[in-house]
């Protein structure tokens, strides 16, 4: 799979098949990197711009928390959708 530098890139998995993250359906995938003016997030609103990745993941923020801590990763967990 080559991702070209400042573009876009969209994936759709085969028939009968999804893409997951440590076993949550993954709903979207995101990533950017400095000097890609595309996107774009500085640190703390201000200062040198950073690299930004991720997925959106169908899941509850704890269950999520969960797997991450029985994996041994730092990753940040962000709600983006309300609950309720």
């Amino acid at each position: 799979m080559k991702v070209s530098a400042n573009s876009v890139n969209a994936y759709r998995p085969g028939q009968k098949q999804s893409l997951t993250a440590l076993g949550f359906k993954v709903q979207a995938v995101f990533g950017s990197v400095p000097d890609n003016g595309a996107l774009q997030q500085t640190a703390g609103g201000n200062g040198a711009p950073r690299q930004v990745y991720g997925v959106v993941v169908m899941a509850g923020e704890d269950a999520v928390r969960e797997r991450l801590l029985q994996i041994g990763s730092t990753a940040s967990v962000k709600v983006v959708m309300p609950q309720g």
